[in-house]
């Protein structure tokens, strides 16, 4: 079985468990491939190394990174946190041997994440495309006014919203920035799309959650200095008119539960809810 292993590598904790994971692989026969930048001793990890697994190791910034760098294929991701918040990386770090060997032995649920497809259109032409585990977010930047969008929904128009911005995420996105929008925390099971306004100029724009096979279309009609964000990983300007294009992606994030753990432990352990 071959594994695959990205980090948080400024990180000083994660080289640490690095060197310490690496003798056990070796001894239970895995083939390892590690990013360049970190052990240039073991196969360089690509994008199309033809890996089983993918361990990545630091918090959900980390583990998204790894989502991107799979462009896609069906590979399945543990996450392994190094001691922050973490709402994907599962895995603690005395755990990682005991996953590692139930993973190879096939006895773990490999949860299968919706993804969404965000594409830019500029003059009619498609400038980017990009798939995201958590969420597309157009927003103003720091020192801009507020920012005027049209939103489309299977062509039918839904709101011309006057406010920070608008978060378009997934379920496994509830938890991340449309939460501190008021956002609802969905279920990852229950497929579907949620529109959170940021700040909204009309109280009473609020989230609204729409079918998984919507397409959402927002257009930019006032604003200076409007971003595009994409899972917190690539953003860049957007100019007036631009279209924003957001659906279903047909690909998934195969994220991997360890024993003895489930959504909504998870949930009251990472929100504080009620105790058990």
């Amino acid at each position: 079985m071959k594994i695959g292993i990205i980090g948080k590598w400024k990180n000083p904790k994660a080289v640490e468990e690095l060197n310490r994971l690496l003798p056990f692989l070796k001894k239970e026969g895995f083939s390892v491939f590690i990013e360049r930048e970190v052990n240039a001793k073991e196969s360089v990890l690509q994008p199309s190394s033809p890996i089983d697994l993918l361990i990545v190791m630091g918090g959900d910034g980390t583990l998204l990174r790894g989502i991107r760098f799979l462009q896609g294929r069906n590979v399945p991701v543990m996450g392994i946190n190094l001691g922050g918040l973490g709402f994907m990386t599962w895995t603690n770090l005395e755990e990682i041997e005991e996953t590692i060997i139930a993973f190879k032995k096939g006895e773990l649920k490999v949860e299968k994440r919706m993804m969404l497809r965000g594409k830019v259109i500029r003059k009619e032409s498609e400038i980017l495309s990009m798939d995201v585990l958590n969420d597309v977010v157009v927003n103003k930047g720091a020192l801009a006014r507020i920012i005027q969008i049209y939103v489309e929904v299977n062509d039918k128009f839904l709101s011309r919203y006057r406010a920070d911005g608008l978060i378009v995420s997934t379920p496994t996105g509830s938890t991340a920035y449309s939460l501190a929008a008021a956002g609802p925390v969905v279920h990852p099971s229950v497929e579907c799309v949620i529109l959170s306004p940021i700040c909204p100029h009309t109280l009473t724009n609020r989230p609204i959650i729409i079918s998984p096979d919507a397409k959402i279309k927002i257009l930019i009609e006032r604003g200076e200095e409007v971003y595009i964000t994409l899972d917190g990983q690539v953003g860049f300007i957007l100019e007036r008119e631009d279209i924003v294009i957001v659906e279903k992606s047909p690909h998934t994030a195969n994220l991997i539960m360890p024993k003895g753990k489930d959504y909504f432990s998870i949930l009251r352990k990472k929100l504080g809810w009620g105790s058990e």
